[in-house]
């Protein structure tokens, strides 16, 4: 265990290592732009706030975490505070409830919603930490001080875009500087970040095993390393069900080790009985209520995906405040979908040249075969090159089974709950990595620094267009 925070406190310990100037600028603006939002948003007008504030707040009482007969008293000033900052004004303009009614009939409440099962104590003991200073104060006092301590996350996850981004391509600046410029001028990204949610720190949590998974690629892998992410990813699934996704990349990483010590099957036999010894112990309830609530719909057959799903999802990943109530103008849902389709033109570009350069190389070699080159140990590998492929297989796994999980579940269940686009941000460094990889096709290498100097600028108009345009005039 003391390795495991060893390889933890090593990752984290380039933190205090010089950055680019760009970098700090970057996490400066992050910390100015989380604090603009937090402030304008007004109270509880984010997905599901007041439940979130209510997981937190309950995490500091036993009694009020599991639920009793009796209701806390300040569950009056949370009723209260619906009513005085017009919760329903502008997501259900035309609900007018009665205020006398249980903090049930407005909101739900989480732990009578999923018998107790929803992420864990110490997952809210942290999103609500401040709480712990200011319990005494008003309920929206104590919301705004969570917003506030809530943006260091997206502070964090501008520097941890830098830095795994940085660790499979330390010499690409467009790359390297493109992810966190992205995270930090996505206005839906920011929005939410500001907010009441555990799946932001499902999303600090995700990202740390990503990068810690990347590390493992691009170096090797070790017993305190592969401990320090099987550790930091059962974390982010207790969190919350949106950090399940995890389960596959850490299978990829297995299969690739198993592609290898392949002649000893017998101890793998041993080793994957114990995997699931553990991880039966270890899998969150939430996980197994939804694997059989699941399995139940599906041998109904009753699968349907509905029109709208995909296009909702996209167009709530980018801008879609508020209550996903606030929609942009078509033309620029439009505008971003065609962005992302000349990313994905450049990303099949470089995926037919990558399976080209392999065919060729494998014509004039054929004993390096593609099964050989899997089953390589990293050390064994002479190339960064190759390094970076695994790095970049391991996201992609992380992109397709994050992405495969949420829209499998709608087409299972035909359920519309995890129709929206914050659901993929465990993955928003690995999403905007291969954005960036695919429009880095397009341009050439001189031209990159201008490329990047653009995109900011489209980036950062993008956002004042939401927040001026949009935000701002519907909320005030």
């Amino acid at each position: 265990m003391h390795n495991v925070f060893i390889q933890i406190k090593l990752i984290f310990s380039n933190i205090a290592t010089p950055t680019p100037k760009l970098i700090t600028l970057l996490l400066a603006l992050a910390l100015i732009r989380g604090i603009i939002y937090a402030s304008i948003i007004p109270p509880w007008q984010a997905p599901d706030e007041p439940a979130h504030f209510e997981r937190a707040k309950a995490a500091f009482n036993t009694t009020e975490w599991v639920g009793s007969t009796e209701q806390p008293v300040w569950y009056n000033d949370l009723r209260a505070s619906l009513f005085t900052f017009r919760f329903w004004h502008y997501a259900l303009p035309h609900q007018h409830p009665a205020p006398d009614q249980p903090l049930n009939h407005y909101i739900q409440l989480y732990h009578e919603v999923y018998g107790g099962l929803y992420s864990n104590r110490v997952a809210y003991l942290v999103v609500g930490l401040p709480i712990a200073v200011i319990s005494d104060q008003p309920i929206v006092t104590q919301l705004y001080a969570i917003r506030f301590y809530t943006v260091l996350f997206a502070v964090l996850m501008i520097w941890l875009g830098y830095q795994l981004t940085k660790t499979i391509f330390p010499n690409d600046l467009f790359l390297s500087l493109g992810v966190p410029t992205m995270i930090t001028f996505s206005p839906q990204h920011t929005h939410l970040l500001s907010t009441i949610n555990n799946g932001n720190l499902a999303e600090v949590l995700s990202t740390v095993s990503l990068l810690l998974l990347v590390r493992g690629a691009m170096i090797g892998f070790s017993w305190s390393l592969g401990g320090a992410i099987v550790g930091v990813a059962i974390l982010a699934m207790w969190t919350k069900a949106t950090a399940y996704f995890l389960l596959f990349p850490l299978l990829m990483v297995g299969f690739l080790y198993l592609l290898h010590y392949r002649r000893h099957w017998r101890w793998l036999i041993l080793l994957g009985f114990l995997s699931m010894m553990v991880g039966y112990y270890f899998i969150p309830s939430r996980l197994a209520t939804l694997i059989d609530e699941g399995w139940q719909h599906f041998i109904k057959d009753s699968l349907y995906l509905d029109p709208t799903y995909l296009s909702h999802v996209f167009r709530s990943f980018w801008a879609m405040p508020g209550w996903l109530h606030l929609r942009l103008d078509p033309f620029w849902y439009t505008m971003l979908f065609g962005f992302v389709g000349v990313a994905g033109c450049g990303l099949i570009i470089r995926l037919g040249q990558f399976i080209y350069l392999k065919f060729t190389t494998n014509q004039k070699h054929p004993h390096n075969c593609f099964v050989r080159q899997l089953s390589m140990t990293w050390q064994q590998c002479s190339s960064r090159q190759k390094r970076q492929q695994v790095a970049l297989m391991i996201l992609t796994s992380a992109i397709l089974s994050a992405a495969s999980i949420q829209i499998g579940w709608h087409i299972v269940t035909g359920s519309m709950a995890y129709h929206q686009g914050r659901s993929s941000y465990p993955v928003i460094v690995p999403l905007y990595l291969f954005l960036l990889l695919g429009w880095q096709q397009f341009i050439p290498t001189s031209k990159q620094p201008l490329g990047l100097i653009t995109l900011t600028s489209l980036f950062i108009l993008f956002d004042g267009l939401v927040l001026f345009d949009y935000i701002i005039p519907f909320f005030y």
